[in-house]
């Protein structure tokens, strides 16, 4: 049977020698596979997460570890896309839950955890007074949408070349709703916010783009942006679903919302 060790590296060629190795050493994931598109379309519930001729099936994960239906292991450098920060099955987390949920779970009703957390995340980051709490970063940032088009009256946001929101229509490429302008070019952000009349909402941004590529705000940046949405009656929501992830506090994004605005994130938070 051919190993990882014998295909890593090599060029995709013409006879698929890289999908012919992969079949071969993944038997049960394809079998898994066939099960799952008789009963989910495209045999998946998350786009990103399929690819061909099948994805693999990961069956356990402990740390930094996964491993799949036919039990191979492989390093995690995807950690759910930066959701489990703490890896997978992580002690703590998983003695809290097992000492929780003979209690009852998902009431219908507010619960002290849920006080207490939003309690922890507004002692933690320096711009969040209040928290409201939503099951995706799309949601929250339908949310955040929601809000800017209520408290301004306009509804257009403005966003940047390859930023990502969600998977919502409303921040979708050709959204008649969105203006997008490159990435760290602050003239092209003043130019529009300076129109006479515009009909900007609120700006959007990460503090680095994530699935754009990992790249950064430019030193000053958010500040700035964050200054001309101030100037212009604009409000500024900064989009911190994976940025709150990486420190305590998401030093040098956070504290730049010193104007009304809202921060979406999604927990947990590292050292929650």
């Amino acid at each position: 049977m051919t190993t990882a060790e014998d295909v890593v590296g090599q060029p995709l060629s013409g006879d698929d020698g890289l999908v012919r190795a992969y079949r071969e050493r993944t038997p049960r994931s394809a079998a898994a596979f066939e099960a799952a598109r008789r009963v989910l379309p495209g045999g998946e519930t998350r786009a990103v997460t399929s690819y061909p001729p099948y994805p693999v099936i990961i069956t356990e994960g402990h740390g930094a570890r996964l491993t799949d239906a036919d039990g191979h292991v492989y390093l995690d450098l995807v950690n759910n896309y930066t959701a489990m920060v703490h890896g997978s099955a992580f002690a703590p987390v998983t003695e809290a839950l097992a000492g929780l949920l003979p209690q009852g779970f998902a009431f219908a009703s507010p619960h002290p955890y849920q006080v207490a957390l939003a309690e922890l995340l507004a002692a933690r980051v320096p711009s969040v007074r209040r928290v409201r709490f939503t099951n995706s970063g799309t949601e929250a940032a339908l949310l955040a949408a929601r809000i800017v088009a209520r408290a301004t009256g306009r509804r257009r946001l403005l966003m940047f070349d390859d930023a990502y929101h969600g998977s919502a229509t409303l921040f979708l490429p050709g959204s008649p709703d969105v203006v997008r302008v490159p990435w760290n070019d602050l003239d092209a952000v003043a130019a529009l916010l300076g129109r006479p009349g515009h009909d900007i909402a609120a700006v959007f941004a990460e503090p680095f783009l994530g699935a754009g590529g990992v790249r950064l705000a430019a030193p000053g940046f958010l500040a700035a942006v964050a200054g001309l949405a101030r100037d212009r009656d604009v409000l500024f929501v900064l989009d911190e679903v994976q940025g709150l992830r990486n420190t305590w506090t998401a030093p040098g994004s956070w504290p730049t919302c010193t104007w009304p605005c809202c921060s979406t994130a999604s927990t947990p938070p590292r050292g929650a």
